[in-house]
């Protein structure tokens, strides 16, 4: 103090010479000299308050206080209520500035407000707006819900506007920062209990703790060694079964080969007779309950026997299995079609009547004609001769309904051979 007294001193005694060596009068001088020095001495001051409040902002640790009216609109956002811009403009016509953690949540209701208006992208403006000042708040305070909330608003705004980029970014900023809260409270929670419990009982916890693990360790070698036990059993168990489960296995497949092989011809793979029969039974006698049409179809290859002859059973076998995939080719998804032995075939329609079953034997004789024998070196056609004939026209037993397709069958033959014949009661050639 003094020493600036004496420096003030000294300056004015300065002025005062210089003023006289120019030839100014003494009030005046003193009254320059005293203006310099107030001016300097106000200008030093405020750049010390300067510094002061600068280093003062730097070196602060406290966080930024919130008013309680800020407080309100934020609890009033959060029950999702109606809140106004006057709310707002009242709050910043208040004579206390605010700080930079009451602009942040200003403008975060701010935001708010633009959404329930209707205007995400004006919300998510006033939200990045509110972001700006986290750089003037401490870190520990905006990992507090309070503050980082927003981010998850923000990733809803942006959601909403299909901008998924933006809202899985500010997800992730949402997730970490609440990751670092609950890391927060959670270390804060663990300091508050080490304050509370003396070291003297952490260390008999402890003490009990290892007798504890002691006491664990030796229950768990002995489960280990019961679950070796049991484990050795469970194997044993399994290959019994697996081998038991393959025994099983096998002869489900055997059995289920031999109800394949009573149900079907060994060389076609078409049902056999004693399916037709069955399947034929069946057909006519729901036909027969719900005035229903049932057709059937007998077929025979013409001239087999010379093919056996001149070319040999395995063509003949060929040959055979040639036409039942023509059959399988021509028949509906819900007709029925046999091998009866030999080079006879037949097939049952159901919901077929006469014209439609004749229809469909001539395509199959056609196709048949149509077959490409060379291969088999075979250098003519193969062909054969069909009958049809219709539950009408019969007594409704199928034994009768497949006789009366063989007499057609066996009139077609008798026209010469590759042609379809209908059955008719008189016995004469449809």
């Amino acid at each position: 103090m003094l020493l600036t007294l004496r420096l003030i001193l000294s300056k004015l005694f300065m002025g005062i010479s210089a003023c006289k060596h120019v030839g100014i009068r003494l009030p005046i001088c003193i009254a320059l000299v005293l203006t310099c020095l107030s001016a300097q001495a106000l200008q030093q001051a405020e750049n010390t308050i300067t510094h002061d409040i600068d280093q003062t902002i730097l070196d602060s640790n406290v966080e930024l206080e919130v008013r309680q009216s800020i407080l309100t609109l934020i609890d009033k956002m959060e029950s999702n209520d109606v809140i106004s811009n006057d709310s707002i403009r009242a709050i910043e016509n208040e004579p206390q500035p605010l700080n930079a953690a009451e602009y942040y949540l200003i403008y975060r209701v701010s935001a708010y407000i633009s959404y329930q208006n209707g205007n995400i992208q004006k919300a998510i403006n006033w939200a990045n707006k509110a972001i700006g000042y986290q750089e003037q708040m401490l870190k520990s305070q905006l990992e507090t819900p309070l503050f980082f909330d927003i981010y998850l608003t923000l990733s809803q705004y942006h959601n909403e506007l299909e901008q998924y980029q933006q809202a899985y970014d500010n997800k992730e900023i949402y997730m970490s920062r609440y990751s670092a809260s609950r890391s927060k409270l959670r270390d804060d929670r663990i300091a508050a209990l080490n304050e509370k419990y003396e070291t003297e009982i952490k260390q008999n916890e402890n003490l009990l703790l290892e007798s504890q693990n002691e006491l664990k360790r030796l229950q768990i070698k002995e489960a280990e060694n019961e679950k070796n036990v049991q484990l050795r059993n469970f194997i044993i168990l399994i290959l019994i079964a697996i081998v038991f489960l393959g025994l099983l296995l096998r002869q489900i497949s055997v059995r289920k080969k031999l109800k394949i092989l009573a149900k079907t011809d060994a060389l076609t793979g078409l049902f056999n007779r004693r399916s037709l029969f069955r399947k034929g039974n069946q057909l006519v006698t729901e036909a027969v309950k719900e005035g229903r049409s049932v057709s059937t179809i007998l077929l025979d290859i013409d001239f087999f026997k010379s093919i056996n002859d001149n070319f040999g059973h395995d063509v003949g076998d060929k040959v055979i299995r040639m036409v039942a995939d023509i059959g399988c080719e021509t028949i509906r998804s819900r007709d029925y079609f046999a091998r009866l032995g030999g080079e006879e075939f037949a097939a049952i329609l159901p919901d077929a009547t006469i014209e439609e079953s004749k229809a469909f034997a001539e395509r199959l004789r056609e196709k048949v004609e149509q077959l490409d024998l060379s291969p088999l070196n075979i250098n003519h056609k193969v062909t054969v001769s069909v009958g049809v004939a219709n539950l009408e026209q019969v007594s409704p037993v199928f034994d009768n309904l497949l006789h009366a397709a063989d007499e057609a069958m066996y009139n077609a033959k008798e026209q010469g051979r590759n042609r379809v014949c209908c059955y008719q009661p008189n016995n004469d050639v449809a």
